[in-house]
């Protein structure tokens, strides 16, 4: 039997490909595709409905604490 679990989280990342340790540029919500910033939302028990500009909204909305989680 496959069990799935969610858990809240953030699990926005550095990355690192093609570039040297320390130089990597830090990824924001507009580097994310559509359907991983509905992912990201869907986690934290958030509208995922709109527009890629009012999905970002909502993310960086529940980052900066103003947005409660449902986890």
């Amino acid at each position: 039997m496959t069990v799935e679990v969610t858990v809240c989280h953030f699990r926005m990342a550095e990355s690192f490909e093609g570039a040297a340790a320390g130089e990597a540029e830090e990824m924001t919500w507009n580097d994310f595709t559509v359907p991983q910033l509905k992912e990201e939302l869907s986690v934290r028990g958030l509208e995922t409905t709109g527009n890629k500009a009012e999905l970002v909204a909502r993310l960086e909305t529940y980052d900066s604490g103003e947005l409660s989680s449902v986890c």
